[in-house]
């Protein structure tokens, strides 16, 4: 029966007539409603009013009036998704789910395809996807360290190349400024890793912190690897038992692979004997590894000498009233020492010399111009011998020049590196030692470039040894000047 709006109600003690409230749509339907049947409190259907009955206070919705439950918030249903699966039922004429978005768990990564899959159980549907590790770590400068140290802040080699490889298919990565690389890998697989540390390295790591192998066994699997490389050292000098003087300061970056009794600018000879290292300015720069220093005695001084140096022009004035013979530069000019057993020799133009004085012969050679050594030249130390070489102009020392004793005295003193394309500037670092027995001296610059490579970590790539029986053995020229008395 289909209710109205207004009502007769007849009470025991009278008729009483009552005007009741209309109904209203929300009072029908929860807000909840999932089929969206209503919207902003109107009714879209009348159906509404079959179902709900009045119950003396209020439109009760939870019972209708003629014993028919047409919709589940009509009749208090309570819905059921517990496991939501393919859009099933909810138990009150609704689903729980969309089954798009119902996937079964992932696979194992294949070791064959590297990859995994899932499907979809209500519509078949498959996914798959590549399964990857990373592989991460720091490659640093190991040069001061025994073991692997805790923090690696500021040791980090830039533009290294670490590779990973495996049976069938490798991978590399470059450090950025702090050292670290990462190396995304298929998984699951086994990884050697090698590492390129640049041209500055020994190639053999010195520290290898995690091992050099790497087994990646699923999806998202991770491994760190450290590794630590020996520094090649640049090429650097050092002197023995005798001073050293630079205008303009001193350097030479002495490796701290060098046994630390060996870690000094001038090393002491046999008796103990070592030398002072001065300059008028700059500074004397040894570089930075913990026990390096100047000498065993430590002897240093920031003093100069402004006054004429003693270069070509101060020993040719010097000599000029000593017996000198004319020498043509083409070979070695036959010794005619004389009674006071020395001769000295002086050349206008550019030589080369690669030959040494005899045993007991004292030779002086006044060049104005350049001199290119060839060969080695050794002093003998048997019996009384000298040679002294001043040039008004650069002396050179070629790269095959192993071993040169005696006074070197030039404007500029250069010993050059092997350089087999100099278009490019570079040093191909495959010099051997130059070891210099005597005094070497260049008034405007001495420019030191040998590179042996990693034998610079074991031996400087210029070794200078002082040797007093040099100036024991200086002929009269070098220490004597003649005076000519005139009496007024």
């Amino acid at each position: 029966m289909k209710l109205v709006n207004k009502l007769s109600i007849f009470l025991a003690f009278g008729l009483v007539w009552l005007s009741l409230p209309e109904k209203v749509w929300s009072q029908c339907v929860q807000s909840s409603d999932p089929r969206g049947s209503c919207s902003g409190g109107a009714c879209l259907t009348e159906s509404c009013e079959e179902t709900c009955c009045f119950n003396g206070s209020g439109w009760d919705c939870t019972n209708n009036c003629d014993g028919e439950c047409r919709n589940w918030w009509e009749c208090g249903c309570s819905p059921s998704c517990g496991s939501p699966s393919c859009g099933q039922g909810d138990g009150c004429s609704g689903s729980c789910s969309n089954s798009d978005n119902t996937w079964g768990a992932w696979s194992a990564c294949s070791p064959v395809t590297y990859t995994r899959t899932r499907s979809n159980p209500c519509t078949g549907a498959a996914q798959t996807e590549n399964c990857l590790g990373n592989i991460t770590g720091t490659i640093f400068d190991a040069t001061d360290y025994a073991i692997c140290p805790g923090s690696m802040a500021g040791l980090g080699v830039t533009g290294a190349v670490t590779t990973a490889t495996s049976t069938s298919i490798s991978y590399n990565a470059t450090t950025n400024s702090n050292g670290a690389y990462s190396i995304s890998a298929r998984s699951p697989d086994t990884y050697q890793l090698t590492v390129d540390p640049t041209a500055d390295f020994v190639t053999v790591p010195k520290l290898t912190c995690q091992g050099s192998s790497v087994t990646l066994a699923g999806q998202g699997g991770a491994a760190t690897r450290n590794f630590g490389f020996l520094r090649i050292y640049g090429g650097w000098f050092q002197g023995v038992n005798g001073s050293m003087y630079g205008r303009t300061g001193i350097e030479s970056t002495i490796p701290g692979t060098m046994p630390l009794a060996d870690r000094h600018l001038i090393l002491a000879d046999a008796g103990g004997t070592d030398g002072l290292a001065y300059y008028k300015s700059g500074s004397l720069n040894l570089g930075n590894y913990p026990g390096v220093t100047v000498s065993e005695t430590g002897y240093q001084a920031a003093s100069g000498y402004d006054d004429n140096p003693a270069d070509y022009t101060y020993w040719k004035v010097k000599m000029a009233t000593f017996d000198q013979t004319v020498w043509n530069g083409l070979g070695q000019p036959v010794y005619a020492g004389g009674p006071n057993n020395y001769q000295i020799y002086n050349y206008t133009g550019d030589v080369t010399i690669n030959w040494s004085p005899s045993a007991g012969e004292r030779v002086i050679y006044l060049i104005n111009g350049n001199v290119t050594v060839s060969g080695n030249i050794t002093v003998s130390t048997a019996t009384p011998t000298f040679l002294m070489v001043a040039a008004n102009g650069s002396i050179t020392f070629n790269t095959d020049v192993t071993r040169v004793d005696g006074w070197w005295v030039g404007n500029s003193l250069n010993f050059p590196c092997v350089d087999t394309t100099p278009l490019d500037g570079i040093c191909d670092e495959t010099d051997v030692q130059f070891e210099g027995q005597g005094s070497f001296v260049g008034y405007n610059s001495i420019t030191l470039s040998r590179d042996q490579n990693i034998v610079n970590n074991s031996q400087p790539s210029e070794h200078f040894t002082y040797r007093p029986d040099l100036l024991v053995n200086a002929p009269e020229p070098l220490y004597v000047s003649k005076y000519i008395w005139r009496y007024q």
